[in-house]
C-alpha cells in the first residue's frame, strides 16, 4: 500500500500589547497587565531570542493605568532596544541604541515610518517587534516565526494554539484558571531590578548557524547602495525576484525608511563586506 504524506505549513503568530496594556497573545487570549516594572514579553525555548519590555505609570489619581515605555530585543549576539522609560511622561523621546551586535551573521533591519513613531526592527529568524509611539508610551506588536512553534514562554503566551495554556509558570506549568490567574501569570514573568536585558549584557547562547533569507525588492542592489530608503513591493514583485528562492523574508505592507546603517559603524560595514567577498 502507498504511505500518504501530509505536509501542514506552520505560520507564523503575532502578539500585541498595546495602550494601557492590553495584551493579546499568540493564540488570541487578551488579559490586561496594569502592573508597572520590567517583564518577560517572549522568549523561544529552542533558540536564543528574547523580548523584555518595561512599564511605567501612566495614569492618574481617578484611573490607574501602566504603559510600555520600552523595549530590548534579544537574538544571539544582537541586543536592541527602543527606550524612553529614563524620561517624563508626555515630555521624553524614545531613543532606539544597539547594545550588542553580531558583527559576522547579523542580518538586522531597522525600519522608521510615520517621521519615526512607528519602529519595526526584523530579526534573521522572521520575527520582528514594531512600537508604536505616543506620549503616553508604546504599543508594541511582535510576531513569532512558525520555527518557534510550541517553543514560547511569556507574556505572549504558548503559540501552540491553545489558548486555554497561555497563563503558565516560568517552568511551563499551567496556572489553574480561577479570577487571579492571570496576576498570577504576570508575576511570574517579572524580571527583579537588575536582571534584564535593560539592564545588563548577557553573553550569547550557542546556537545553530543562521538561514540566509532572500529580501524581495524591486532593486536589491539598490536597497543596500542608498541609506534611509523608502520601500513598498507588490506581491507581484515579491513573486518575481523571489521566485527560485525556498527562503524568504518578506518587506512590511507599511512603507518606511530603512534606517539600519545609521546604527552600524563604518567598520561593522567593512568586516561584513569582507567577509563576504572572502566566501
Amino acid at each position: 500500500e502507498g504511505i500518504q504524506i501530509t505536509v501542514k505549513d506552520l505560520p507564523s503568530a503575532y502578539c500585541y500589547s498595546f495602550t494601557d496594556p492590553h495584551i493579546i497573545t499568540f493564540d488570541g487570549r487578551l488579559y490586561d497587565n496594569f502592573k508597572t516594572g520590567t517583564f518577560v514579553l517572549y522568549k523561544s525555548t529552542s533558540r536564543d531570542f528574547e523580548i523584555h519590555v518595561r512599564q511605567w505609570d501612566c495614569g492618574s489619581l481617578h484611573f490607574p493605568a501602566s504603559c510600555n515605555c520600552g523595549l530590548v530585543a534579544k537574538e544571539g549576539s544582537d541586543i536592541i532596544a527602543f527606550d524612553m522609560c529614563s524620561g517624563q511622561l508626555h515630555e521624553s523621546q524614545p531613543h532606539l541604541s544597539v547594545k550588542s551586535r553580531d558583527i559576522m551573521e547579523s542580518n538586522i533591519r531597522i525600519t522608521e515610518s510615520y517621521l519615526g513613531r512607528k519602529v519595526t526592527i526584523s530579526f534573521s529568524s522572521g520575527a520582528f517587534i514594531r512600537a508604536d509611539v505616543s506620549e503616553w508610551g508604546m504599543s508594541v506588536t511582535l510576531r513569532a516565526p512558525s520555527s518557534d512553534y510550541k517553543n514560547t514562554v511569556g507574556l505572549c503566551g504558548t503559540f501552540d494554539g491553545d489558548a486555554a495554556n497561555d497563563y503558565h509558570t516560568v517552568n511551563g506549568i499551567k496556572i489553574p484558571e480561577n479570577s487571579n490567574a492571570h496576576l498570577t501569570f504576570i508575576n511570574e514573568w517579572r524580571i527583579s531590578p537588575g536582571d534584564s536585558l535593560f539592564d545588563k549584557t548577557p553573553d550569547s547562547l550557542s546556537s545553530s548557524m543562521k538561514t540566509p533569507f532572500c529580501s524581495c525588492t524591486v532593486d536589491d542592489a539598490g536597497l543596500y547602495q542608498s541609506v534611509n530608503k523608502l520601500y513598498s513591493v507588490s506581491q507581484i514583485e515579491f513573486a518575481s525576484s523571489c521566485k527560485e528562492s525556498e527562503n524568504v523574508k518578506f518587506l512590511s505592507l507599511i512603507p518606511g525608511l530603512d534606517v539600519t546603517a545609521e546604527y552600524f559603524s563604518s567598520v561593522d560595514l567593512i568586516r561584513r563586506l569582507s567577509r563576504r567577498a572572502s566566501s
